[in-house]
């Protein structure tokens, strides 16, 4: 943003405004005293929620003023008027119509903050941009308190004229983990408007871990900041694919195996991914053969990290007497899962439960406005038999599993 626009008296040199409004002008003469008796002029009907912004000033101030409906306050009175246009009464008055942005041609969490001899003001074009005011205010009233700013021995802070706006509509960090009320206020006072949360809490929510994110979330929004969790498709956490381990996107793989009289033969991969949808297919030659009824299989089993060295392999073995004679060679078509897999599959039904039980979970305990599904970081697509199955490409499949998300 542009430096500060200041002509400043002695005690004001180093007020410093962390990020620097657009345009400020502190004057060379004149403060304006905080007296504990000042009443603050809010919106008419104002709910609990949107007062909650107003507590970083609240201790900044080292007490808390009278709040007056705008309708019951005869507007032009000394006072600390705060709240956005078009739905605070006083700001329609004619003494103040100098001091409040239109809308119309600064767009959206832009605020004007006047502080003159009949006190302050901060007048945001929306709730974001009157809390923005609140914040540089708190800012000015810490730093006038730093550098012992009196007026005939009670605190001060100097008359002032701030226009700001933002460059960027969406202002936004990438946090892993939960943020704390002092952390996300941090983030608010720095005009962040989007925070995008990642944990692995979002694919298993609890009870406990839902109340700890609603508080999160709740935090986030009375400070004007948007918060949006992460689900990434192509790279889950252990904890959901626990929940069901053939949902993984795997490799495909063909083994040439030699059947002998009783030898069990193994499969060169283990945890493989075997179910209704997914089946090995088994072929000599060009021929296809009848899986179970020409061949004892010894199940293996699909563990989840798939990190298992020693997990038991799915071994084959001809039925003596049966359609495959001894010494035959056959093509074992299947999935496996290898270590690190941690894409899900769009074609499998058990995709489609475990999106279901997480996502509405999700949603329904912290209503987001928006889903965050990662940085295109592809763990695994297109491999598995059963995408292979549907002739589809890269593209497509990854279109189809966004559409599933959706």
């Amino acid at each position: 943003m542009p430096g500060i626009l200041a002509a400043l008296i002695f005690y004001t040199a180093f007020i410093d405004l962390q990020p620097e409004p657009q345009n400020v002008l502190i004057q060379q003469r004149g403060v304006f005293a905080l007296d504990s008796t000042l009443p603050l002029v809010v919106e008419d009907h104002a709910t609990r929620e949107d007062l909650e912004p107003l507590e970083p000033l609240f201790e900044a101030l080292r007490f808390r003023p009278q709040m007056t409906p705008a309708s019951k306050f005869k507007t032009g009175s000394t006072a600390i008027y705060i709240g956005v246009v078009g739905k605070h009464q006083s700001f329609d008055h004619r003494a103040m119509r100098r001091y409040i942005p239109d809308p119309a041609k600064i767009g959206a969490g832009a605020y004007h903050l006047n502080i003159w001899r009949n006190g302050i003001l901060v007048a945001g074009t929306d709730r974001q941009g009157m809390i923005h005011g609140i914040q540089t205010l708190t800012q000015l009233v810490r730093e006038s308190q730093r550098q012992q700013i009196v007026h005939r021995g009670r605190p001060a802070v100097p008359f002032t004229e701030i226009r700001d706006h933002p460059d960027l509509d969406l202002r936004g960090a990438y946090v892993r983990g939960p943020l704390n009320k002092t952390q996300i206020q941090a983030f608010s006072t720095l005009k962040c408007n989007l925070l995008i949360f990642e944990s692995d809490d979002f694919y298993d929510m609890n009870d406990e871990r839902a109340a700890l994110w609603r508080a999160i979330f709740h935090d986030a929004r009375v400070t004007g900041i948007t918060p949006v969790p992460v689900f990434q498709f192509f790279n889950v956490p252990d904890v959901l694919l626990r929940k069901g381990p053939a949902a993984v996107e795997g490799r495909s793989r063909i083994d040439r195996l030699s059947l002998s009289e009783e030898d069990w033969a193994p499969l060169t991969r283990r945890h493989v991914i075997y179910t209704p949808e997914n089946p090995m297919r088994v072929s000599m030659g060009s021929s296809p053969l009848r899986f179970r009824q020409d061949f004892l299989v010894s199940e293996g089993t699909l563990e989840v990290p798939f990190t298992t060295e020693y997990a038991h392999p799915w071994m084959l073995r001809r039925i003596p007497g049966g359609g495959i004679p001894r010494g035959a060679s056959v093509e074992v078509t299947y999935s496996y899962a290898p270590p690190g897999s941690r894409a899900l599959c769009p074609n499998a039904p058990e995709t489609r439960l475990l999106l279901r039980n997480a996502l509405e979970r999700l949603l329904r305990e912290l209503v987001p406005e928006y889903v965050h599904c990662g940085f295109g970081d592809v763990n695994r697509l297109n491999q598995d038999l059963r995408c292979r199955a549907t002739g589809k490409s890269n593209s497509e499949l990854f279109i189809e599993a966004l559409s599933m998300m959706h």
